[in-house]
């Protein structure tokens, strides 16, 4: 598994970034599944904004694929 974050403050008040990994698996499971190979790459940018003391605003989007 191998993950990497870039976040960047675009003002005092506003913080954007965005977040990819890359996961692999392979082996197997008794006799349920005897070959396991799987790779999942994700993305995740997000933004998160102060709006006062002690509130803030985050959004986040998820794409994932995975084979």
């Amino acid at each position: 598994m191998l993950g990497l974050g870039i976040e960047s403050e675009l003002s005092t008040a506003l913080v954007a970034g965005v977040a990819l990994g890359l996961s692999r698996a392979d082996g197997s499971i008794g006799d349920l599944c005897s070959s396991i190979d799987s790779r999942q790459v994700t993305m995740s940018p997000y933004m998160r904004m102060d709006l006062g003391p002690g509130l803030s605003f985050s959004g986040r989007v998820f794409a994932s694929t995975e084979d």
